[in-house]
């Protein structure tokens, strides 16, 4: 949606991604600097913002309505946002992932591979033999215990303006997985890990910037770097044919289907 909105990959600076943390200066900031510079900017899932931080919102008309401010709000859920009369409001329909696509190849994107494959097939020593071809890599597990800190902090290990770098995601999360009683709390559960990776990834991979909220330490991915990801598709059930797996991936992960260049590692694959 994001994406849709601005029709091209939007700069850190004008995009703004609320939590139940942000605070009233965050805000002011980003509706201040659209004004002063002229630029569009995004408030993304103003829902998340506590009924305080929703009401302020709506108390910045006088600098919401000037001519050079361009702002939208994103809500996922219902906000009091819509009670603003001056605030124009706009069902976002179904959304044409090939025109995203199309936008983001454009784009000088990392390079992103998304292996997948039975279990036992090796995908991880396949990983592991590209791994050992750069100059250095680091893996980082996404699992139950994920943290945009923990994930942040892999990153910031690797050596500063090193280029040709190689990333390794070994993902294990995978909503077919745990997501079978709707409205239980542990589903709950790994619906909020999943929509934290997928903005963790596309903090990361799309807008090259990334930032825990709760410590602000940060991760900035230079273009020039030419880094590689390596994308380990978590293997979803032993009965399910690999183009099965890859497709409920995409599902769970809609950035990294995307942007990745699948690559299937079977039993009759060179592994080096």
């Amino acid at each position: 949606k994001v994406l849709a909105i601005f029709g091209c990959i939007p700069k850190p600076f004008q995009m703004l991604h609320c939590q139940e943390s942000t605070k009233k200066d965050e805000l002011y900031n980003i509706l201040v600097s659209s004004a002063k510079f002229s630029f569009m900017a995004i408030i993304v899932e103003v829902n998340k913002l506590s009924h305080q931080m929703q009401e302020f919102l709506i108390q910045q008309s006088e600098l919401l309505s000037s001519k050079s401010s361009c702002v939208h709000f994103l809500e996922t859920e219902r906000s009091i946002m819509k009670d603003a009369n001056w605030l124009s409001c706009k069902q976002c329909g179904e959304i044409d992932k090939q025109h995203c696509r199309e936008i983001l190849v454009a784009q000088s994107l990392p390079k992103i591979h998304l292996v997948y494959g039975k279990s036992g097939n090796g995908k991880t020593h396949y990983i592991k033999e590209r791994l050992c071809c750069c100059p250095t890599s680091v893996t980082v597990t996404i699992n139950e215990g994920f943290t945009v800190l923990k994930a942040i902090e892999k990153l910031r290990s690797l050596p500063v303006g090193q280029k040709d770098c190689a990333v390794h995601f070994n993902i294990t999360l995978a909503r077919r997985i745990h997501m079978q009683n709707p409205g239980c709390n542990e589903d709950d559960h790994y619906g909020h890990l999943l929509e934290m990776i997928n903005w963790f990834m596309f903090d990361l991979l799309i807008l090259g910037y990334i930032e825990d909220p709760n410590s602000g330490v940060s991760f900035t991915l230079q273009q020039w770097l030419n880094w590689t990801f390596y994308i380990e598709l978590p293997c979803q059930c032993l009965s399910d044919e690999e183009n099965t797996m890859l497709h409920h991936f995409k599902e769970d992960y809609p950035i990294l289907g995307l942007t990745g260049l699948p690559f299937l590692v079977s039993d009759q694959t060179p592994l080096s």
